[in-house]
């Protein structure tokens, strides 16, 4: 082997092993950028709400057929429950003139036809009560003393059903402070801050630790524990509550 064909055959291996690194080096370049579009696509989703339209569109477009109106065949019927007591009958006259066609008069007929409506009772109006205490005098405290009658909280100017209505309209509802306070104000004439609602919350929360710390020490003890989260956001950001 002479000298020209040494240095052609040590000029193509130091070729080839170039040609390696720059493949090498585009692969990492690709697999960096892919990172990057992921993350940025992450990003961006955080802070909208999620597209259930389908990434990849259909290249030819289905006819549109319009969905059956009612369930899918052999959903079992839903009715609403009929109420099981009725409070009140008010008696309807029949029409003079026929409220479809506006034909007149009308032949008598002894047929009736019932309409069962259930409703609620609003009465915007509170209930203000004095809890009149008879103390006794505790030796070991120095000082009278009373008990909390049924329906009273201690030391409280807002009843009972007032915190828990509106602990539920906050966190069932789904209503915020400053709405459930309008609803107070509006149907019940009882106006409260929305500070107050807040502190509700607090409270039961605390009347509910004992109940909390005792489910804990049972999951504890248990020899299987199936887990479920709740999605969650915060700041923007997905996130599990347990």
């Amino acid at each position: 082997m002479d000298s020209d064909q040494y240095r052609d055959g040590h000029l193509a291996l130091h070729a080839e092993q170039e040609i390696v690194e720059l493949e090498s080096a585009l692969e990492q370049s690709r697999r960096e950028n892919d990172r990057l579009r992921a993350e940025n696509q992450a990003l961006h989703q955080r802070q909208f709400k999620p597209n259930c339209r389908p990434s990849h569109p259909a290249t030819v477009a289905e006819p549109h057929r319009p969905r059956k109106r009612g369930p899918p065949f052999g959903h079992p019927l839903w009715t609403r429950r009929a109420p099981d007591h009725v409070d009140q009958t008010v008696r309807v006259a029949a029409p003079a003139t026929c409220p479809h066609c506006g034909c007149t008069p009308l032949q008598p007929s002894r047929e009736t036809r019932t309409c069962r409506q259930e409703d609620i009772v609003l009465q915007p109006q509170t209930v203000v009560t004095d809890f009149i205490h008879d103390t006794a005098f505790c030796p070991c405290c120095r000082r009278p003393v009373f008990q909390t009658a049924p329906q009273e909280l201690r030391n409280s100017q807002i009843g009972p059903i007032t915190k828990a209505t509106a602990v539920f309209l906050r966190h069932e509802v789904k209503l915020s402070y400053r709405d459930v306070r309008k609803v107070f104000a509006g149907l019940f004439g009882m106006p409260f801050v929305p500070a107050s609602a807040m502190n509700f919350d607090r409270q039961i929360a605390a009347l509910g630790q004992p109940l909390h710390e005792d489910v804990r020490r049972k999951i504890r003890a248990s020899h299987i524990a199936h887990g479920d989260e709740t999605h969650w956001r915060v700041d923007g950001q997905g996130a599990q509550l347990w």
